[in-house]
């Protein structure tokens, strides 16, 4: 970003008046982060390298494009959206002689070397329609043809701004898609001149080749050419031509070479397609100086092919008029104007009619009567050419008939009033009520009722399927709308590339594996890749969704693949947003995407593999609870907690099995036509193995991957270090710090004595003073039990009012606090994660977080697991329980309070004798509340 001097140079070289230095200061002390107004489409939170921070973009196919292209324009130096509300006074034809007040949100600020510029981007048909109600919008009949907006340049011109109106049909998607694969290469060191000598011999003497002869016969690897594309060692189209067209993507020896060779367009091939108009599928048209043809029509669209790849699609109507015969390549120019419209918007056969007429006048030959025969000759007289007097013999059929309505106005807006204003109130009112109530009002107001089956076409063209039955129920009814979308995929290309992360409970309970104590149903946390419709992590826990659960499946997505995705897509939950997230999204490069407000389908590759999941494996274990959803068919008897058989780690095993076995490797998928896994290794052969996010699973990855505490941050004291969620944690380096300093403090999920601090651009593992008597706890756990803790001193301190205690008779957390279930929980998931090398191992003396030990672990085979002992599945983790207390447990001698963590007590008994301490806490809990009943 500019700096202050920087940016008042830039504002006095522009003559930039107070009013816009206002303006721009506003925008600039705003969070960018953070979108002035709600949209319902997608957010889009890029990490921008310009603007030194995460930008909220507005809008999929609008606004990321957008922030991409401003990245790399060299001559943009700051930019934002949503910038400001403008109010601008407008004359229009209604109010000649006043003007209109009008609110003006821009959808862009820029601040350029040569000035400040507000854009707005509006669609090609948007902008058509608006040209021909009003004069104030006009488009340039030549290059550039741009748009313009009169009010708006007139109004910012004030301010000392330039304003510009663009049509979307400018953005370059074909280049953003392709700088969207290159820049897995971006950084890369340069190639190997052994290769890169090779590479050269073949385009020299070839001078222009494709992908796939590049890499088949030639022996080049997908990612060796597209090294070689992002280095400029091959010359190639990136502005039309598409990387992901193996065929037709062709690199060239030079400029040259891609001058001469590029411009000759293959021979396209049109299907006999019918048309509309005067607009032709296979046809040539001009559209904003460029020639497109015409490829198919949809509905009341129209898509467009240009140069290369690219494509266009636009409405009907305005393709209609860039259709005409004055701008087709093979036009007549003899022929005038306005008889060029009525040419092109006559039916083939009706203009068969007007020549067959002509011809009839020409040799003399009788096809009506006589005095219609008179009419035809006069025609063709006073017509000055053959096309001329064809077109006016065969007449303006779009005049033929009664155009006039039949109903009066005052009838339509009974009607509709009725319709909007009863129909709509509740599901339970039908079509025929709502008629029979406006028959009777229509009558008492002295007008004549439409029929019922003119009645039932209005109710379908005002209803509001959202406003009468809900947004659930209208979603269901709404029919998926298929249209035309020549943008970029909202599931991607490339492996990795746009990656959905969700949560949803899984549809079984679970037990202590030991004890048969019921835990609940775990949280399942899933990473799907839309792509290529393969699972990538999965994440169970227990508790609540929380950005942790985010973190963690991003934790276990490095140890299975070593990497991140480009694009993670959520829906609107605030944690997966949460502030960790976000800061690891902008650590690591990520986008995070937040799906359309009232839209579920967009999140439907998650969705379909949740639910595939729930009817193809929870169904079918002892515990299921899937048939709870349907109150109805459920009696309430059985229990799915009195039956349930499974623990923590037998659904874990069942689940990896399933989505990166069964559905990964062995089930075809429908759309693919073949596995998964077999699309992707296709896809890495055409288009290359580089990563988008290579990260290493190493300590450092464990700490950033844990989330914040409950407040992100914290003030550092020289003396006792940093005080979190009602402890004291301290690092030797704290003993520096100075007055108001401050870091990021994370906390260790597995490991409550344990947080880590981001202090002067340093990851510093500070530990507990206060080092529990009962270590090895994680902070879920800990944290409840200080609750409770908590809890119990009020009401001790509300009996000292009335009791003698002796000195030093204070409360300490021990087991008692303790909840059995979440213990159990708890230790179901040190265990699980344990055993995957997911649980960081902290080094007390050295105070830092070793490398884990193990990237991947062979789970066993689920089969049979039904048949196991409970002391056999409990056994199965044990080991992993004993590495983890081991290594997490401290052996460094008690230091004092002023130089570092005191030193803990005795280790307690497993986990698997509580039972009766849970016994012992719940009587220690009665004795409380009758005493607390016994003081009231």
């Amino acid at each position: 970003m500019l700096d202050t001097d920087a940016l008042a140079l830039l504002l006095s070289n522009g003559a930039i008046p107070e009013a816009g230095r206002r303006l721009l200061a506003n925008v600039r002390a705003r969070d960018a982060s953070k979108l002035a107004r709600s949209i319902t489409g997608c957010i889009e939170y890029v990490n921008s390298q310009k603007m030194g921070w995460t930008v909220a973009v507005p809008g999929r196919t609008v606004g990321a494009p957008l922030a991409e292209l401003l990245e790399l324009d060299a001559s943009v130096l700051e930019y934002y959206f949503q910038p400001w509300e403008l109010e601008l006074h407008v004359q229009t034809v209604d109010r000649p002689k006043g003007a209109t007040r009008l609110i003006h949100r821009p959808q862009l600020a820029l601040i350029r070397r040569d000035g400040i510029v507000v854009q707005d981007w509006k669609e090609e048909g948007l902008l058509f329609r608006r040209s021909e109600d009003a004069k104030s919008y006009a488009k340039d009949d030549s290059p550039p043809y741009h748009w313009h907006w009169r009010p708006g340049e007139t109004a910012y011109e004030a301010l000392g701004f330039r304003y510009e109106l663009h049509s979307l049909a400018e953005i370059p998607l074909v280049l953003v898609a392709n700088m969207r694969d290159l820049s897995r290469y971006a950084g890369m060191a340069p190639m190997p001149g052994e290769r890169k000598a090779q590479l050269r011999a073949v385009i020299e003497r070839e001078v222009v080749l494709t992908l796939r002869q590049l890499r088949e016969g030639y022996q080049f690897d997908a990612d060796t050419i597209r090294l070689a594309i992002a280095q400029r060692v091959l010359w190639c189209n990136l502005v039309h031509c598409r990387l992901d067209s193996d065929e037709t993507f062709r690199v060239f020896r030079d400029p040259v070479a891609m001058a001469v060779c590029g411009s000759a367009d293959p021979v396209r091939d049109s299907l006999p397609l019918p048309r509309q108009g005067n607009v032709i599928p296979g046809a040539m048209i001009q559209f904003n100086g460029e020639s497109h043809w015409i490829e198919c029509i949809h509905g009341e669209s129209v898509r467009l092919r240009g140069a290369g790849d690219t494509e266009h699609v636009l409405p009907l109507a305005v393709v209609a008029h860039a259709a005409l015969p004055r701008s087709i390549v093979a036009a007549d120019g003899s022929v005038h104007p306005a008889i060029r419209e009525q040419l092109a918007l006559l039916p083939p056969t009706v203009l068969d009619e007007g020549i067959a007429k002509l011809n009839a006048v020409r040799e003399g030959r009788s096809i009506r009567s006589k005095r219609q025969i008179a009419r035809y000759q006069a025609i063709v007289v006073a017509s000055g050419t053959d096309t001329e007097a064809a077109i006016r013999l065969a007449g303006n059929v779009r005049l033929r008939g009664n155009r006039s309505p039949r109903l009066t106005e005052a009838v339509e807006i009974l009607a509709k009033k009725m319709i909007v204003r009863l129909y709509h109130r509740s599901p339970n009112v039908t079509a025929h009520g709502c008629y029979l109530r406006y028959k009777g009002v229509a009558l008492r107001l002295h007008q004549e009722p439409i029929s019922y089956p003119s009645f039932l076409c209005r109710v379908r063209e005002y209803r509001n399927l959202t406003q009468k039955h809900g947004a659930r129920a209208a979603l269901v009814m709404t029919p998926i709308d298929g249209r035309l979308d020549p943008g970029l995929s909202p599931h991607g290309l490339l492996p990795h590339q746009c990656v959905h992360i969700d949560h949803t409970p899984a549809d079984v309970e679970t037990i202590a594996p030991a004890h048969g104590l019921p835990l609940g149903r775990p949280l399942v946390t899933l990473a799907h890749d839309a792509c290529t419709k393969r699972s990538r992590a999965l994440y169970l826990s227990y508790g609540p969704a929380s950005a942790e659960c985010v973190l963690m499946v991003l934790r276990d997505y490095v140890r299975r693949w070593g990497r991140l995705p480009q694009t993670i897509i959520v829906d609107g939950g605030l944690n997966l947003r949460g502030a960790a997230v976000m800061r690891f999204a902008q650590l690591h490069g990520i986008t995070i995407r937040k799906r359309a407000k009232h839209n579920p389908r967009q999140g439907a590759p998650i969705e379909t593999r949740n639910r595939s999941r729930e009817w193809e494996v929870d169904r079918l274990l002892e515990g299921s609870t899937s048939h709870m959803k349907e109150a109805r068919a459920y009696n309430g008897y059985p229990s799915p907690k009195d039956v349930a058989e499974e623990t923590l780690l037998s659904v874990y095993r069942r689940y990896d099995a399933y989505f990166f076995n069964l559905k990964d490797a062995k089930h075809e998928h429908p759309e693919l036509g073949m596995t998964p896994k077999a699309y992707e290794e296709a896809l890495e052969r055409e288009r290359g193995t580089q990563p988008f996010r290579p990260v290493a699973f190493d300590e450092h990855l464990l700490m950033l991957t844990s989330p914040f505490a409950s407040r992100a941050k914290h003030v550092i004291q020289p003396l006792r270090g940093v005080w979190v969620d009602y402890r004291w944690y301290w690092h030797d380096a704290f003993a520096d710090a100075k007055k108001h300093d401050s870091g990021l403090v994370r906390v260790e999920p597995f490991n409550a004595d344990v947080v880590y601090v981001e202090y002067h651009g340093q990851m510093l593992v500070a530990i507990a003073r206060d080092v529990s008597s009962v270590p090895n706890r994680m902070h879920f756990q800990v944290e409840q039990a200080i609750r409770q803790m908590r809890k119990e001193s009020g009401a001790k301190a509300q009996r000292s009012r009335h009791e003698y205690h002796e000195e030093g008779d204070g409360m300490s957390l021990d087991a008692r606090h303790f909840d059995p279930c979440i213990a159990f929980q708890q230790q179901e998931m040190l265990r699980l994660y344990s055993t995957l090398a997911m649980v960081a191992r902290v080094d007390w003396p050295s105070h830092t977080v070793q490398r884990p030990e193990a990237c991947d672990v062979e789970m066993s085979n689920i089969l049979p697991d039904a048949q196991r002992a409970p002391d056999a599945q409990e056994a199965a983790g044990h080991d992993a329980v004993a590495a983890h207390d081991a290594s997490a447990a401290p052996t460094a001698p008690a230091s004092t309070a002023s130089t570092g963590p005191t030193a803990p007590k005795p280790k307690p008994k497993p986990i698997g004798a509580w039972p009766a301490q849970a016994e012992e806490h719940l009587a220690l809990r009665s004795v409380d509340l009758k005493l607390i009943k016994g003081m009231a």
